[in-house]
């Protein structure tokens, strides 16, 4: 938040975007660092920061006033969804004095909006895998709701490094092949009522990773939780009209 050349208004309309995903969105004070906006940035940009801490003060785009604006609009908002919010800005020290820092940890400001309640994606213990896989598949529309909603996350969370290929299903189970280069990955989703072996549950749906090496862990992670939410928002595996999957809408 408050990046040189954003504006509050742009910044808005952006967090209202990410929160329209089934995920978790934090947002954080911008900090001028090394190797960054501290030794990149152009002189156009203006920036005014704190120097020990990093944080910005005010930049191209946002005034000190934009940025005390924006502090309490996140603080309403944050509280409203009942997530959790730090605040550590404007510190209660003249610029140049350094004595309240020394020796002592230095806070980050931060909001973090739960799209669920903190602690509902955990990891299980493995297992033996199930054998619900094996047959009975149904290729998915690839303009249907859940093929255009899930191809858009895939996206978004490994930031255009992975694509969806496909979605199949049969009674027991959703099965999102993922495009990852030069492999094909299968990310299945199905009830975790009775299910064993699972690498990941969330909200009541259990997800296995199949193909995978231990290079795609860290976007399987991400987008397990991610894709589970929709199938279960979809109602794919809850004995909803299947028509439902090629909504155009």
């Amino acid at each position: 938040m408050n990046c040189s050349g954003d504006s509050p208004e742009q910044f808005k309309q952006t967090l209202a975007i990410a929160r329209q995903y089934p995920v978790d969105v934090g947002v954080h004070h911008c900090l001028v660092l090394p190797d960054a906006l501290l030794t990149r940035a152009p002189a156009s940009y203006n920036l005014r920061f704190d120097p020990v801490t990093l944080e910005m003060k005010s930049c191209l785009g946002w005034s000190e006033q934009d940025l005390l604006d924006m502090f309490e609009y996140l603080t309403l908002e944050v509280e409203k969804s009942g997530g959790t919010w730090t605040r550590y800005f404007p510190r209660p020290v003249q610029e140049g004095d350094t004595e309240n820092y020394i020796g002592k940890p230095i806070g980050a400001s931060m909001w973090m909006f739960r799209h669920r309640p903190f602690g509902d994606s955990i990891p299980v213990q493995k297992g033996q895998r199930i054998a619900i896989f094996d047959d009975g598949w149904n290729t998915i529309a690839a303009d249907s709701k859940l093929s255009r909603v899930c191809r858009s996350l895939v996206e978004t969370v490994s930031r255009r490094r992975w694509h969806l290929h496909e979605v199949t299903a049969n009674a027991k189970c959703v099965r999102y092949t993922l495009n990852a280069g030069e492999r094909l990955l299968h990310l299945d989703i199905a009830n975790a009522a009775g299910a064993i072996g699972h690498d990941v549950v969330h909200g009541g749906m259990a997800c296995w990773f199949r193909n995978a090496q231990l290079s795609d862990n860290a976007i399987f992670t991400a987008l397990a939780p991610v894709l589970a939410e929709a199938t279960r928002k979809v109602g794919i595996l809850s004995g909803v009209d299947q028509t439902a999957l090629s909504e155009q809408a």
